[in-house]
Parts: C-alpha cells; structure tokens; sequence
C-alpha cells in the first residue's frame, strides 16, 4: 500500500472506530471524550467542571470565526463551511484546521484537569443538575472528536477512489445525522443553557449551585475559590460554544438559509449573554497601581459579605496618617485598577465599639472567627487561603479601627490569640491596617454588577 493511500487508510479507520463505538453505545457514551486509563463514567457522575486558561478568548474567537462565515459560500470561508468543504473534496484551510485543533486540546485540557476538583467538591444539588448532562456532553464532545477528524482528511485528487469518496460521503452524512437528527445535538441544544441557569428549577441552577459549593468549603474566599468557580463555567462555556459549531456546519451542509443561519448565531449569542449576567465576577488579585499591589480576599458572612486588602496589612504597621493618606488613595473617584469598570471605594476600617472593657467588631470577628484552640492565627488563616500576613506578627497584633471612646479615632484594636478576644487600649503609635469595604448585594441597585458569589 502506498503512503499516501495508507495514511488516508488509517485516518478512515479512526474515523469509522469513533463513530462506530458510538453507534454501539446509543449515541450516548463516546470513548473519546473519557480521560486515558479512566473508566466511564457512571449516570451518577456529572460530567467534569472545567478550568480556565484562556477559555474566554477561545469561546470568543469561536464566535468570530462563525460569525465571519455565516452567509460567505463554502468557497469563500472556512470556519463553519468544513463540512461542505469536505463533501466538495476540496481542502480545508490550515488556519482552520489549526483553530479546530486548539479547540479540541483545550477540550480535551478541560476534561481532564478537573477530576480531582469535581470530587473533593462533590456535592448532590449540583451533581442532580448536570448528571443528566452526561448524554448530551457526550454527542456534543463525541461528534467533535470526529469532525475534526474528518477536518484533517487530504483533498480529493484524481488518485481519490471511489470507495474512499463514497466513505467521505457517508461519514458526513452519519455526522450530519449526530448533529441534526431526531435526538441530535440540534434537538438539546439548549440542555446546558437550562441546566445551567435553572430554567424551571427551584432554588437556580448549576452557576448558583456551584458558587455555593466553592463559598461553603473555607472560610475565606481568595482567588483559588475563584478559580474554581470560574473553571465550571468556562467548562460549560466552551462545550457551548463547540455545539454551536457542529450546528453551523450542519445547517450549511444542509443547505440553510443565510438568514436561518443568522437568527441561529443571534439566539446562541443572546443565550450565552444571558449566562453571563448570572456568573460572578472572577475576584481580581495581584493587581497594581503605581507601586501598590492588592491581593483581595472575600468574608462570605450574611447578610453582606466583607472584602478586604491582605497586602497592605502584611506590609506591617502605619500610624494614623498613614492610615488616612492610604485610605483617601483607595476611595478616589476614578477606577483604582485597570479592571474595574466602576470605582471600587468605599474602603474603610474596620468599624469598633465599646463593650464593657473591650472593644468590639463585628467585621474583626467575622474575619478571625471560629479558630481552633490549637492553631495560631497565622497558621489557621494561611490554611483557610489567606496567607499575607505582616513578617513580625506572632499571636498578637493590633489593627487600626474607627471605634473611640473619648477624642479621636486613634484607638487600636489587639487581637490576641491566647486571649481569644479584643482587648481596648488607646494609642498613637503604629498598628497594622487592614483596609475593608462592605460588598453589595447582586441586587442592590446603585452596585448590582459587583457580586463574586452566590451563598
């Protein structure tokens, strides 16, 4: 057998292997899309979260290309026209060929990454929202698997026999069959979208149910919680985003009208919108101005949640004027970081109390509440996910507050572990600041775009 007729040989058996264990299954169970060395999963295991590299410039750029190709002829665009292009016999472009390909390994990145997260966070509300998942995942993830496949077969030429065009054809019409068939990918195409926003289900569904799943397993929200939020959703984002590019090529192939084709892109779009406005923001760290950098760290207690800044409390003590020249910095008018799109103000510190020989804080006590006898403050925070604290704090340290009981604010508030409480002792030396903001409700109507969880 010649190498040109052996290579087209094999990725033909590649492709009649895929969709033929797909077949043996019911359409609903692909090898492919299983992690190496991994058994099946069961109708009991959702299918996996995922994580986020650049997921959302990819399921951008998706959207792009499809968009770019919705009313151009086969001829004339790749993206979106591979099918027809392939039945045609003609070549698909490389730069199409290329962008398949990153899709598939970021697929393929998402699928397998996540198996240890998805079973320490294992959780029943979530887990009855996308167990029944699992069928369409597998159509969706099965049929990509081997349309790209097919995507890297070599043009027809005149050496092309019949029998390897006849095979051609009929592989692209048992594809088209998996996308636009009764039980196809076309027909729960929007499995996901309900699942994921609750759609006729109490108590919200997969983006609700997962934030709260991520908020309830520490007691500090920090950028790892962040992240696993977000990895679910750009998991749940990107199958999207391939199902809506098996459904473009299927309704080229079958011949669609432009303006079809058109109304399908605008409901996928207004669809993932509609996502979006539901999914928290991720929690920005790390972030500068000028010299300042912020790592922000989140207190998910009811009925309002509290963000505070860990760096400048770990860059150890100020006096008072310090305080309020840092203080007047982060409550400017104009945006503080390039990412916010509002200002972030409304920074203070924490609010004090008098109580009988002490003084008081709630904010103080919700962030250091709950520590165990056997563990240091330090220690107990760097486990729970915070981990700036100032070089020379042991056991005690002292915070500036805004409590007073005589004259200015120049109380300090000391928190001290083997005391377990906050002890009143006036002074105008330096004290650490831990710089805090009361973070809005999702409704509230002057900040309702500034929320980072459900809980």
């Amino acid at each position: 057998m010649h190498g040109k007729s052996k290579s087209r040989f094999l990725i033909a058996l590649s492709i009649a292997f895929v969709l033929f264990l797909t077949s043996c299954n019911g359409g609903t169970t692909d090898p492919s899309v299983l992690p190496p060395e991994e058994d099946p999963p069961s109708g009991d295991e959702p299918p996996p979260v995922g994580s986020a590299l650049t997921t959302s410039m990819l399921i951008t750029l998706i959207g792009q290309n499809l968009a770019s190709g919705a009313v151009k002829s086969a001829g004339s665009a790749g993206f979106g026209w591979v099918l027809n292009m392939l039945g045609l016999g003609d070549p698909v472009a490389q730069t199409t060929i290329a962008l398949l390909e990153t899709i598939n390994l970021k697929l393929d990145e998402l699928t397998k990454s996540v198996g240890d997260m998805q079973r320490q966070l294992n959780d029943v509300d979530y887990n009855a929202l996308a167990s029944p998942l699992l069928p369409i995942v597998s159509k969706i993830t099965g049929a990509n698997t081997a349309f790209f496949i097919l995507a890297n077969l070599p043009p027809v030429t005149e050496d092309t026999s019949e029998a390897d065009k006849a095979f051609r054809q009929k592989t692209i019409a048992d594809l088209s069959q998996r996308i636009g068939g009764p039980d196809g990918i076309m027909a729960n195409q929007y499995a996901i979208r309900d699942a994921m926003l609750g759609t006729g289900m109490a108590g919200g569904g997969m983006i609700v149910k997962w934030s709260k799943v991520v908020v309830g397993r520490q007691h500090f929200f920090n950028r790892q919680s962040s992240d696993m939020q977000q990895e679910m959703y750009n998991y749940w984002l990107t199958l999207q985003a391939i199902q809506e590019t098996l459904i473009i090529e299927y309704m080229h192939y079958e011949n669609y009208p432009s303006n079809i084709i058109e109304q399908e892109l605008a409901a996928y779009n207004l669809s993932i919108e509609e996502q979006k406005k539901w999914i928290p923001w991720e929690l920005p760290t790390n972030l500068s101005k000028g010299n300042n950098e912020s790592t922000l760290i989140i207190v998910p207690c009811k009925p309002y949640a509290i963000m505070f800044d860990t760096n400048i409390f770990r860059k150890g003590n100020y006096t008072y004027a310090g305080v309020t020249g840092i203080l007047n910095v982060h409550n400017q008018n104009q945006p503080a970081y390039a990412w916010q799109t509002y200002p972030m103000t409304v920074w203070t510190l924490p609010d004090g109390r008098p109580d009988g020989k002490k003084l008081r804080s709630d904010m103080i006590e919700a962030i250091f509440k709950n520590i165990p006898e056997n563990k240091s403050v330090k220690n107990w925070a760097a486990e729970q996910g915070w981990k700036e604290f100032p070089v020379n704090t042991g056991s005690v340290f002292s915070i500036w507050t805004e409590g007073t009981v005589v004259g200015p604010p120049i109380e300090r508030m000391v928190y001290s572990f083997e005391a377990k409480g906050l002890v009143l002792a006036p002074s105008t030396s330096q004290h650490c600041l831990l710089l805090l903001r009361r973070l809005p409700n999702r409704d509230d109507v002057n900040h309702k775009n500034e929320f980072y969880f459900y809980h």
